[in-house]
């Protein structure tokens, strides 16, 4: 079964391999500091952090996350809430659970 040809007048049709290509040229320029990398993958992003302070590291990403946030918004994006998570990794001692997000 095949679908109808759609003359298209902006964007790219979706499933074109340009699509994801044209999105991480998009959002390459996404700000960070040099405290936090900056993954990105199609449309997924993580963000890095690390260090040996658990309440340092979750300011440092809340700083972070907010500032992705803005530019998100200044260019017409948007911080799906319902999809973003934090995990904290570290030694086998118990740590204090935070709200980042």
């Amino acid at each position: 079964m095949t679908s109808e040809p759609v003359i298209v007048s902006c964007g790219i049709p979706q499933g074109n391999i340009l699509g994801p290509l044209l999105f991480l040229c998009y959002v390459n320029d996404m700000p960070i500091s040099v405290k936090c990398k900056l993954l990105l993958y199609a449309d997924d992003s993580a963000l890095i952090v690390s260090g040996s302070d658990p309440r340092a590291i979750a300011s440092l990403l809340s700083k972070e996350l907010e500032s992705c946030r803005q530019w998100l918004m200044d260019n017409k994006l948007s911080l799906h809430l319902g999809k973003t998570e934090s995990i904290l990794f570290g030694p086998n001692k118990k740590i204090k659970k935070s709200r980042i997000i």
